[in-house]
Order: C-alpha cells, then sequence, then structure tokens
C-alpha cells in the first residue's frame, strides 16, 4: 500500500514538473527546425530523491506527449540528459546542480542537424541545466521533505 503511493506521489511529482519544464523550454524552441519534449524520472530512496531530467531536441510539429523515452528518442534529433541527486535533510544547495553539469551528456542521435544543434546546445546548456532546473526543483524538494518528516514514509 505505502509503495503503491510512494509511486503515485512521485508520477504526480513527474507530471507536475515536466508540465513546468515545458513551458519553461519553449523559449528555446525554433519551431520550423526543432521542438523541445522534456522528461524527467523521480525515484526516491530513504531522504535521497534521484532525478534523471532528459531534454530531448525532437523534430518540428510531432507529438510529444508520451512519457516513453525510447520512444521520444525515435523521434529526436538529439538529447540533453543530466542526474542529479539530492538529500531532501540537507539544505537546498546549487552546488549539487552545478555538480550535475558535469554528469550532462548531449548526444546527436540523427546528424542532419548536427552542427545547429550542437553549437546552439553547447551555449545554452549551463542555462537550461542551472537556471531552469534548480528554480523549479527547489519547491519540490520541500514538498518531499515535509512529507518525509511528518510521516516517515520513505524510510524502508
Amino acid at each position: 500500500m505505502i509503495r503503491k503511493w510512494k509511486k503515485t506521489i512521485l508520477h504526480e511529482a513527474e507530471e507536475l514538473i515536466i508540465a513546468t519544464l515545458e513551458n519553461e523550454t519553449k523559449n528555446y524552441e525554433e519551431p520550423n527546425i526543432y521542438q523541445l519534449a522534456p522528461l524527467l524520472k523521480l525515484d526516491i530512496n530513504n531522504t535521497t530523491i534521484n532525478i534523471d531530467v532528459y531534454l530531448f531536441v525532437t523534430k518540428p510539429r510531432v507529438d510529444t506527449s508520451s512519457r516513453d523515452p525510447q520512444w521520444l528518442e525515435s523521434i529526436s534529433f538529439a538529447v540533453l540528459k543530466t542526474q542529479v541527486k539530492y538529500d531532501i535533510l540537507q539544505p537546498f544547495n546549487i552546488k549539487q546542480f552545478e555538480d550535475a553539469m558535469k554528469s550532462t551528456n548531449f548526444r546527436v542521435i540523427d546528424d542532419s542537424i548536427k552542427d545547429t544543434l550542437t553549437d546552439e546546445f553547447k551555449d545554452k546548456q549551463k542555462d537550461l541545466i542551472i537556471n531552469i532546473l534548480s528554480n523549479h526543483f527547489s519547491k519540490y524538494f520541500e514538498i518531499f521533505k515535509k512529507i518525509q518528516s511528518s510521516l516517515s514514509i520513505f524510510d524502508f
């Protein structure tokens, strides 16, 4: 029962964060060339939240509503991926996101617009990861911290 509830909470948090990221990344799109499709996977182990963030650079005017990373990859030119681990008992620290920059991987899938994408995303990579993600995740970390402190449901 608790595991099902935990899975439901994580799924709802993923959906809310993805919706926020979709709005934030619209500013970086070139609608006739590519669109951006963020995807997020959350997992929690005791007090540590593991976050896998994907930003798929997809072909223009395709449906990106799927939450399947393999399908999104099949319609993409490239993918930007980073991983963050965050202990909700620790104060929020932007350094964790800066450390995540070191694990960021930008991979070109379709070479047809490789030069355009590589130049554009190399320049904007730090802005995308640090500013967008850190600004929004701090709010969600507080929610997990409150749940953890009041119910201790994530201690397995």
